[in-house]
């Protein structure tokens, strides 16, 4: 009996562990996250390589003019894409994106409000950094890399 106590301790124990593992990594995405930089390479205009410093953008710095974009990641599996853009104090009035997600750790899956139109990849999370491969742009040729910075 006492080895059947010893061998229940240790499968409680075991699943203990790995239940947290699973909570970790999602919630390592949850919470709002800012571009900070995009990097596009390949693209047919040469003029389009290069790197894009969003921070340099933020309304944070000025207000009367910049452009965001957040992502925020629930933890009830839902998503919201806000896009900011303000010139000359006007506020422009971009539709939000919404939607369910899923995350492993490794990948991410984000699906539409309905459920449908899905798309996957990598989201590897450093800290509070997340470089996202965003493919190749098949109007202009660009391979871009998009930098986010949790908040």
């Amino acid at each position: 009996m006492k080895n059947y106590l010893i061998l229940f301790a240790a499968l409680t124990i075991a699943l203990a562990f790995s239940a947290c593992t699973e909570d970790e990594e999602g919630s390592a995405i949850e919470g709002t996250w800012i571009a900070t930089s995009e990097t596009r390479t390949g693209c047919n205009d040469e003029n389009g390589n290069g790197t894009i410093d969003y921070t340099l953008q933020s309304c944070s710095i000025d207000p009367d003019n910049c452009a965001e974009i957040a992502y925020t990641f629930r933890g009830d599996g839902t998503y919201t894409i806000v896009n900011t853009i303000i010139d000359s104090g006007v506020e422009f009035s971009l539709d939000d994106i919404v939607g369910t997600y899923t995350y492993d750790g490794t990948t991410l899956e984000v699906c539409d409000e309905n459920g449908a139109n899905c798309a996957s990849g990598t989201f590897p999370i450093s800290g509070n950094t997340a470089t996202v491969d965003n493919g190749v742009d098949s109007l202009n040729g660009c391979a871009s890399t998009l930098t986010l910075t949790k908040q």
